[in-house]
């Protein structure tokens, strides 16, 4: 993925699209998990074939990078009663927005001094402490060079 990226790729992690399964029925190997999910998930999303829910105030994804770069990142989140959320990476603030039982994409520039070449952590926090928010898409790609 962190290849895909630097080369300009879109990188997009659907939760609907990916839901595991022990054994392909094809291929024999197990497939479809969720592995850009960690903390604040549930105990075994990585696993899930359900709903991408959060079930603690914050909840961390994985943004794979080989070369720290500007990126964007969009989201496309839902949740049953309004609540806003603050976007992180890596433990740098990067912006807020309201969520609400209406699906809606939000879109953040997070800067290259704010990325690591491997594994960064997008950490997504409820203001007011709640859980409950589902996550229905990340989209990270390269910003437009000026």
């Amino acid at each position: 993925m962190a290849t895909r990226l630097a080369g300009g790729d879109d990188v997009v992690f659907d939760p609907e699209a990916r839901r595991f399964t022990w054994v392909d029925p094809e291929t024999g190997q197990t497939s479809g998990m969720r592995w850009f999910l960690r903390e604040g998930w549930g105990n075994v999303a990585h696993y899930g074939t359900g709903e991408v829910l959060m079930h603690a105030p914050a909840a961390t994804i994985l943004l794979p990078v080989l070369d720290p770069a500007d990126l964007e990142v969009r989201l496309r989140m839902t949740s049953p009663s309004p609540v806003a959320l603050a976007l992180s990476v890596n433990g740098h603030a990067v912006g807020s927005w309201r969520v609400e039982s209406e699906e809606g994409e939000q879109a953040f520039r997070i800067p290259a001094r704010y990325l690591v070449r491997g594994d960064n952590l997008v950490t997504v926090t409820s203001a007011d402490g709640s859980a409950g928010a589902r996550l229905r898409e990340i989209r990270y790609r390269l910003m437009p060079a000026a």
